[in-house]
């Protein structure tokens, strides 16, 4: 079983604003919705209310809650712990961790594969992404993107920053 990270990250580590991202970037949710499709997810309660508690279609969701009394909704299952997703995941191909900050920080050092999307830009924040030694890890792919430039298309530039889809492997 492989465990990956999926996250869009600013310059400053931020991945979030008062439970929502604080950048809006099309582009990332079309590379969030290819990379995730019909896999299983792993996320933190809050992350779940941030897409509108329901879940995304065409994927198995694990809501990561520590509440025993949580009940998750139709096409949802919940772990109380890191060990019970571990168990309930143990016969998949790969997973896809999808936040927030603290399900991030348990799951790093179980993961293979991070997904990143490198927003190069700063943004305020109160959510960050953990840190970690990149020399542990050997980066597989990069495509860079500039930001849409507005003068070619008035009114249709959607992703108004520059930014990386980058894939890292854990180095053996």
């Amino acid at each position: 079983m492989m465990i990956s990270i999926i996250s869009a990250v600013a310059e400053n580590r931020v991945i979030g604003n008062k439970n929502a991202l604080p950048w809006h970037l099309p582009a990332d949710f079309k590379y969030f919705k290819e990379k995730t499709l019909n896999k299983t997810i792993i996320l933190g309660l809050n992350t779940f209310k941030s897409i509108g508690s329901k879940p995304l279609p065409n994927r198995k969701h694990i809501i990561l809650n520590d509440d025993l009394n949580y009940v998750p909704p139709d096409g949802c299952f919940v772990a109380h712990s890191i060990n019970e997703s571990l168990e309930m995941i143990k016969n998949e191909d790969e997973v896809m961790v999808c936040g927030g900050a603290s399900v991030y920080k348990q799951f790093l050092p179980l993961a293979n594969k991070l997904y990143l999307t490198y927003i190069h830009h700063n943004f305020e924040g109160d959510t960050f992404f953990p840190e970690f030694d990149i020399s542990d890890w050997k980066e597989i792919s990069r495509i860079d993107h500039e930001p849409d430039d507005p003068s070619i298309n008035p009114g249709q530039a959607k992703n108004l920053y520059s930014y990386s889809f980058v894939v890292l492997e854990r180095k053996k």
